[in-house]
C-alpha cells in the first residue's frame, strides 16, 4: 500500500481524499455507468502525487449510499494505515467494527502508528474518523452526499493549513492550495477522463483478442 511506502503527511492524505471525492462526483455526473473498485490499492499516484482512480468497469448504476460507504472505508484506511482485506477476518465489515469499537475513547490506537500523537494530530484524526464512520453507517440512511463529504474534507484541510501557518510552516502550502482549488474543476476531471479512456482502450483490446481467437 502506497500509504505505508510513502508515509504521506496528514495534509497530503486529506488532499488525496479531496481529489478522490472530486473524481467520484465527476464520474457520478458524467459517467454514471462507470463503476470502480474504491480502495487504497486502486488509488494510484501520478508523478505530481495527484491521485488517479483505477480499476474501472461497466456496471449498472450503484447507489450513492454504496459509494459513500466505500469512500468511508478508504478514508479510515488512510487514517489508520490498516488493510481491511488482509488484517481483518471479516474484511471491510470487521475493519469498520474495529474502528467503531475504539472510537472515540481510544482514538490514539486508531491513528497510523508512524504519526506522532500531538494534540493537532488527534484533532484531525478524530474529525476524519468521525466522517469515515458517518459514511459507513448505512443503518439509518443518513450518509452524507459527496458534496457534503467534500465540504467536510475541505474544512479539515483548511484547519491543517491554518495550523501550519500558525507554526510558520504553511505560506507556500496556502498558495498552492489556492492554485489547486482554482484549477481542480478543470484539471482533475481531465485526469479522470484520460484514465477512463485508457481503461476503455485496454478493455477493447482484450475484447478484440478474444473475438479474434
Amino acid at each position: 500500500m502506497w500509504i505505508s511506502r510513502l508515509d504521506p503527511p496528514w495534509k497530503h492524505r486529506v488532499k488525496v481524499l479531496m481529489r478522490v471525492v472530486e473524481g467520484m462526483r465527476y464520474l457520478q455526473e458524467e459517467w454514471p455507468e462507470v463503476g470502480y473498485d474504491l480502495k487504497s490499492s486502486s488509488i494510484l499516484l501520478a508523478e505530481d502525487r495527484e491521485p488517479l482512480i483505477s480499476r474501472f468497469r461497466i456496471e449498472d448504476q450503484s447507489s450513492c449510499n454504496k459509494k459513500a460507504y466505500k469512500f468511508g472505508v478508504l478514508l479510515l484506511e488512510m487514517v489508520t494505515n490498516r488493510s481491511p482485506r488482509k488484517e481483518f477476518e471479516r474484511g471491510e465489515a470487521g475493519f469498520v467494527e474495529w474502528v467503531r469499537m475504539h472510537f472515540p475513547k481510544n482514538v490514539c490506537s486508531l491513528i497510523d502508528e508512524k504519526k506522532k500523537r500531538t494534540e493537532h494530530t488527534l484533532d484531525q484524526a478524530t474529525r476524519s474518523i468521525e466522517l469515515g464512520l458517518m459514511c459507513t453507517d448505512m443503518s439509518r440512511g443518513m450518509q452524507p452526499r459527496l458534496d457534503q463529504i467534500f465540504e467536510k474534507l475541505t474544512a479539515i484541510y483548511n484547519s491543517i493549513l491554518a495550523w501550519h501557518l500558525q507554526t510558520g510552516r504553511g505560506c507556500k502550502e496556502k498558495e498552492q492550495l489556492d492554485t489547486d482549488i482554482s484549477n481542480q474543476n478543470e484539471a482533475y476531471p481531465c485526469k479522470i477522463l484520460a484514465n477512463i479512456s485508457y481503461a476503455f482502450e485496454f478493455l477493447m483490446r482484450v475484447m478484440n483478442l478474444h473475438i479474434n481467437d
